[in-house]
């Protein structure tokens, strides 16, 4: 016996909603959440059905309320260890355990941001990495572009989808070919490559990408292209393997490659929010197929 059918390891948008399937699927679980989301600097979910412009924090709130009917108990604890066997068991932070039979991973990952100082005075507010998420919002700004190499140069021609004022600011030797420096100049993108010194600007609004020779730019918004990281060990201690990205790797269902361990939201797939809550969605849905297979296998045997 465990004290839980499935361990929920994560309570945002990924985890929150594979709690709401499996919670109306009638699986008694446990969602443990260390109340440090990824988009916590962000003012607002954007492209999300029926909540587009939403605080994050309130999205969230929803979500917890919403799991209310159910058998879902919401725990604020960070989960240690994870040890596989008959059922699984998990160490949470106060030195208690709890078991459970299945594990769903929603922890997603950590934005790694350019060494530039000043760039978390804005982060979320006027730096962003998502054009889907905040492209409407900056749009028709000036704005640039701080990344390098090949991926760059696609990464702000589409941006030339919301504004016609972009500059491409490589903080450095640029990374990319003589053709795509003539693509930058067909479309009219200035490339500078100067290391950048620090950002400027006051309450979150950038005003200005200062230069180390002392030259500044006059920029409201400017996007990055941030290194992520997994946010936490737990899928590495468990085995689980990795993509290429370091991101966990699982199938069309959210399975690991760890039996009885799942994945889902930014960890698998960093996107947008409302991508994190369809694969939590997914992923609770196939426990739960699994977990009728095994009790009936039981019966039968």
């Amino acid at each position: 016996m465990s004290d839980y059918d499935v361990l929920v390891v994560g309570g945002s948008a990924a985890g929150l909603s594979g709690a709401l399937m499996l919670g109306r699927s009638r699986r008694k679980v446990l969602v443990c959440d260390s109340a440090d989301p990824r988009n916590k600097p962000s003012p607002a979910v954007h492209a999300f059905f029926s909540r587009d412009g939403i605080a994050p924090a309130d999205l969230m709130a929803i979500g917890r309320e919403q799991l209310q009917p159910y058998d879902v108990t919401l725990r604020t604890t960070v989960v240690q260890s994870i040890t596989p066997g008959d059922v699984f068991t998990a160490r949470l932070e106060d030195g208690s355990t709890v078991t459970a039979r299945k594990i769903l991973l929603a922890t997603g990952v950590c934005d790694e941001l350019p060494d530039i100082a000043g760039i978390h005075d804005y982060w979320g507010a006027s730096i962003y990495h998502c054009p889907y998420c905040h492209g409407w919002e900056a749009r028709d700004q000036p704005l640039a572009l701080i990344a390098s190499g090949s991926s760059s140069v696609e990464f702000i021609l589409m941006l030339t989808q919301w504004s016609a004022d972009l500059v491409l600011c490589t903080n450095g030797p640029a990374g990319i070919t003589d053709a795509e420096r003539e693509t930058l100049q067909r479309f009219n993108i200035p490339l500078y490559e100067q290391p950048i010194h620090h950002l400027a600007g006051e309450n979150g609004q950038l005003a200005a990408i200062v230069f180390e020779d002392g030259t500044q730019l006059a920029r409201s918004g400017a996007f990055v292209q941030p290194q992520t990281r997994l946010h936490g060990s737990l899928a590495q201690d468990l085995g689980c393997a990795l993509t290429e990205q370091g991101l966990v790797q699982v199938d069309a269902f959210g399975l690991t490659s760890v039996p009885g361990v799942y994945a889902a939201g930014d960890m698998t797939r960093p996107a947008q929010v409302l991508f994190a809550a369809a694969g939590g969605a997914l992923a609770g849905v196939m426990i739960n197929k699994t977990l009728i297979s095994e009790d009936h296998a039981r019966i039968v045997a």
